[in-house]
């Protein structure tokens, strides 16, 4: 009996370095022995054994010139794989109720397609008798509404100008004029703060507030709202709720693989 307490505690031990040497890796792109030792506190044998247990299964691949190691392909198998069965959907429906119980309002989730317009994909109602509600499978450019400024702020320079290049002309649902150099002016505010607001942009009555949502390489996926009415938000009452919103998307991104880039 002791036997066999001692070899499950010594594969746990086991376990739990490699998953240490894995974790080291998610940060770094390649780590040696004598790292590796000091930062988890183990003898240069232990670490030689995770490393030699996770190269012989493909988790980590040897540079034997710089004696360093670095993820190998299982380890991008694994990854792409969680990815591709990430269900942006399913991981956001528990973030939308809580919005919608703490806030009273419909909470929705949207994703960026490659047509540089947002989707609506899910939605949890309000159940105020006058309420923002939104189609599922609903397109929508990125230049009108939280939903869309939310996501357009944080697209990389050249796909933000070419977003931007088809929006002189359009018009608000209020039937103003889009200012698109108020609008560029205003995605880096919403960059600043991490959220950002309309009212009666898209649709006459509606109001907004919204956040974007990253993916495992930093890139903007989609964006969580809450999607209210203009009588009973106002900008202020957004800008309030602004920070409820972000953290909610932040939470589904981290879930989603996305990791906060280091400080500074």
């Amino acid at each position: 009996m002791r036997d066999s307490a001692a070899r499950s505690v010594s594969v746990a031990g086991s376990a739990s370095r490699a998953i240490d040497v894995l974790t080291a890796l998610i940060d770094s792109s390649d780590v040696g022995v004598s790292e590796l030792s000091r930062r988890f506190g183990w003898t240069k044998s232990a670490t030689h054994r995770a490393l030699a247990t996770l190269a012989a299964a493909g988790f980590v691949v040897n540079d034997a010139e710089r004696r360093r190691y670095r993820l190998g392909p299982t380890a991008l198998r694994l990854g792409l794989a969680a990815v591709a069965r990430a269900d942006v959907h399913r991981l956001a429906l528990p973030h939308l109720r809580a919005l919608r119980d703490r806030t009273g309002e419909t909470a929705t989730v949207t994703v960026l397609n490659d047509d540089d317009e947002r989707v609506y994909v899910d939605q949890v109602e309000s159940g105020h008798p006058v309420r923002q509600i939104i189609e599922v499978g609903t397109r929508s450019p990125l230049y009108l509404g939280a939903s869309s400024k939310a996501m357009l702020a944080h697209l990389p320079p050249a796909r933000q100008d070419r977003v931007l290049a088809t929006a002189g002309g359009s018009m608000r649902a209020d039937g103003t004029p889009l200012d698109v150099e108020a609008l560029r002016d205003e995605l880096g505010v919403i960059r600043a703060r991490g959220f950002a607001v309309s009212r009666g942009e898209r649709v006459a009555g509606a109001a907004s507030v919204a956040a974007p949502v990253f993916g495992h390489d930093d890139a903007v996926l989609g964006s969580i709202s809450i999607a209210g009415v203009t009588v009973r938000q106002s900008v202020a009452d957004l800008e309030a709720l602004g920070p409820l919103v972000r953290e909610a998307a932040l939470a589904l991104s981290r879930e989603l693989g996305w990791h906060p880039p280091p400080a500074g």
